[in-house]
Formats: structure tokens, sequence, C-alpha cells
């Protein structure tokens, strides 16, 4: 297996759709917040994530499978002027890697990645928001040193 991780481009996007599908149908069923974007809808969402110099879609890449991609992490800049000591921080919106290649150190390249081009926009800290439900990803997050800060509380209206 040869993976290459690079910088999503426009012609990634009908793979990065299946991605965040599959990403979408992993999701726990009682999660306060669920992709329930269409397909065309998606399209455009990550269109305008590919032009915005502040968000970069990273992704997988199995070369061996005909340039097949396997994962993504997008990442954006924050600016945060509310913010004392901290003034630009980067956030992880969302990572995934298809099950069949998890556990071979893709996340962590893409993640790799991520931070390499976040601390060229600037970024000092990283962030990520994660539901109390996806323990693989909180243990992958605790094995990168994220440590908790804040409790994130959610209620229906």
């Amino acid at each position: 297996m040869e993976i290459k991780i690079r910088k999503a481009t426009k012609k990634d996007i009908p793979q990065i759709i299946r991605l965040c599908i599959e990403f979408a149908r992993e999701q726990p069923q009682k999660q306060p917040f669920r992709w329930t974007l269409k397909r065309k809808e998606h399209e455009k969402t990550i269109k305008g994530f590919l032009k915005q110099s502040r968000r970069a879609i990273f992704v997988a890449e199995d070369r061996e499978a005909k340039g097949k991609l396997v994962g993504l992490l997008i990442t954006s800049m924050w600016v945060m002027p509310y913010v004392n000591i901290i003034k630009k921080i980067a956030n992880v919106e969302d990572l995934f890697v298809i099950k069949k290649y998890r556990g071979k150190g893709i996340s962590s390249q893409l993640k790799d990645a991520s931070f390499k081009w976040a601390r060229a926009k600037g970024a000092k800290y990283v962030s990520l928001f994660v539901s109390m439900a996806n323990k693989k990803a909180i243990k992958v997050y605790r094995k990168w040193q994220f440590a908790h800060r804040y409790l994130y509380m959610v209620k229906k209206l």
C-alpha cells in the first residue's frame, strides 16, 4: 500500500463527497449534529472550502488503488480577537479514514500535514470538537496529546 498525503483539488470533489457520506453514516444516530446535506450541497460546500485560504482539505490517496481517496482531514484557521493570549488557532473540522485503512498511521499523516499547514498560517494551537460517543476518535486525539479545555454542551430547542 502506497499512501500519498496531499492537499485536495477540485478534481477530488466527487471522492471527497463519497468520504463525507461514509463518515456521516458512521456517526452515532443520537448525535445532535448529523450531516444531512444532499450531494449538490456537499459539492457546493467542498468547492467553497477549496477556494478559502483559511481552510485546507488534506486527502490520503492510495496510489496502488488507482488514486482512490481513503481519508481526509479538513482544517480551518480561526482568528479570535476576544482571546487575550491566542490570536490564531487552527481547528480540525473533520477527520475520516475508511475502515479498511485504519490502524495504518494514515490519520497521523493527515494530522502532520494539517499541522504543518496551520503553523505556516501562524497558528500556535489547534482545537477540535468530538462527539463524546466517538470513543475511538477520542483515543486517537489523546494519543496526539489533545487535552480537554472546555465542555461544549448542546440543547435541542
